[in-house]
């Protein structure tokens, strides 16, 4: 007999699904009543599978990913459409509709034995001795559901209307867009600043543009924009992936909109916030920014390191430096920002290695903060980065600190400012280079916005 972990204190019938369990060859070694208590029971148990409903008080898509985490058995039980398209949002892709219960188990028993990735939905199954041939237990009621009305079903992965739960997280917008992420080594200046005057040239150039404060250690976009929320946007953006209601609609309105092109999703308001920011739910909402915006630029703090779980049992913890390496994963482009000199080349290249670990196939640049002047100055750095094994493209931003303070102060874009020309030539610059990686990428020149 196979172990299950049974969590599904909203379903009406759940005492009657335990009953059934052991004809259908089920053992339920604990019953659930929240999150809390799942949690719990699957870290003392890893091995055991579990059976979950949608409307488990305090459930989200970042716990089921933990409970997912070395390849444990999750089923889903579904009563409603809606519950189904909330669990396939999360990521279970094996769903048990319920029926009469004996049936109800006798179906997740048939998805354990088939294993990860078998769809077992049953829709309106009765048993043989159901006087009403075209009954449907629900919630521990008896209601009437023809064959006819009931949904076609949908394969493996599909929520509702056949959609996938990533078409379903983020909505119809067309083609995906890119995520270019900003990165730089610790104590490498210009990360934040560099990010912003990205996006701005790239929503200059006609594209739809979302910039993303996802440093966990230093957030400051918020404070250098001039911008006061009373709610972290990143924040709440997370909450709605963690929530299965992450779409196109709420992740505009999470974002604050900076011009017509252009939209900012502040970061935390406190550095002690970073819990806030689980894994899967950040995985869903870069998803959702492809399909939302056609580029997005993502800011991420220096550490990228696999850090070890806050506790014993990987089930209980959660990661600071998720942001960056979920933002690194997924990035189409990585540019990486670093100091003009001897300090700063060699952070950069200790910290090169895991940023080629985290970015897999992206495309990359280093983008070389100096105020270097002359030919001479600049070949010594690129001499310097060819020298300790960095031949990725490189480009030359050169700042203007006087000018820099000055907006900052007045919480002003670059290009709300007239600031050093040389500057915003740099700038501009490496806006070009992404966008153009970003075209030869996708194979076809991203159609600017409406």
């Amino acid at each position: 007999m196979s172990s299950i972990i049974l969590a599904a204190p909203d379903v009406l019938c759940e005492p009657d699904l335990v009953g059934a369990a052991a004809p259908a060859g089920l053992t339920v070694v604990r019953r659930c009543v929240d999150a809390a208590d799942l949690l719990a029971c699957a870290a003392a148990d890893p091995c055991t599978a579990v059976v979950i409903s949608a409307g488990v008080p305090r459930l989200s898509g970042d716990l089921v990913a933990r409970l997912r985490d070395h390849a444990r058995p999750v089923v889903a039980l579904v009563v409603l459409d809606e519950d189904e398209g909330r669990v396939r949002a999360w990521g279970i892709d094996t769903v048990v509709r319920v029926t009469e219960p004996r049936q109800t188990m006798t179906h997740v028993a048939e998805a354990l034995d088939a294993g990860p990735g078998q769809d077992r939905l049953a829709r309106g199954a009765t048993s043989a001795n159901d006087p009403r041939p075209n009954g449907v237990w629900q919630t521990g009621l008896w209601a009437d559901d023809h064959p006819a009305k009931a949904r076609s079903s949908a394969p493996s992965g599909a929520g509702p209307q056949g959609a996938s739960g990533a078409e379903q997280a983020a909505g119809p917008t067309g083609s995906d867009g890119s995520i270019v992420a900003v990165w730089g080594a610790a104590g490498s200046p210009g990360r934040t600043t560099t990010a912003i005057g990205l996006a701005q040239a790239c929503a200059a150039a006609g594209r739809r543009t979302l910039l993303v404060d996802a440093d966990t250690y230093a957030p400051s976009m918020a404070l250098l924009l001039g911008i006061a929320e009373d709610a972290s946007g990143l924040i709440v953006a997370c909450r709605h992936a963690d929530n299965a209601t992450l779409s196109s609609r709420s992740l505009r309105a999470s974002a604050r909109s900076l011009s017509a092109r252009l939209a900012v999703l502040g970061g935390l308001p406190r550095a002690d916030r970073w819990p806030d920011l689980r894994e899967s739910a950040l995985a869903r909402l870069w998803q959702a920014c492809r399909q939302t915006f056609e580029v997005t630029v993502v800011d991420t703090g220096p550490c990228i390191e696999h850090e070890p779980h806050g506790s014993l049992n990987p089930v209980l913890a959660s990661r600071r430096n998720a942001a960056a390496i979920t933002a690194l994963g997924h990035s189409d482009a990585v540019v990486s920002v670093g100091r003009g000199d001897a300090l700063g080349v060699a952070r950069l290249a200790a910290g090169y290695p895991q940023l080629l670990e985290c970015a897999g196939d992206a495309e990359r640049l280093i983008a070389m903060v100096t105020p270097a002047r002359g030919a001479v100055g600049w070949a010594q750095v690129r001499d310097a980065l060819r020298g300790v094994g960095l031949g990725d493209p490189m480009v030359r931003l050169e700042p203007a600190p006087r000018q820099h303070a000055r907006r900052a102060r007045l919480g002003r874009l670059p290009h709300e400012s007239r600031y050093a020309g040389r500057e915003r030539a740099t700038v501009e610059a490496l806006a070009g280079r992404v966008l153009a990686i970003l075209q030869d990428r996708m194979g076809q020149e991203v159609p600017p916005a409406a």
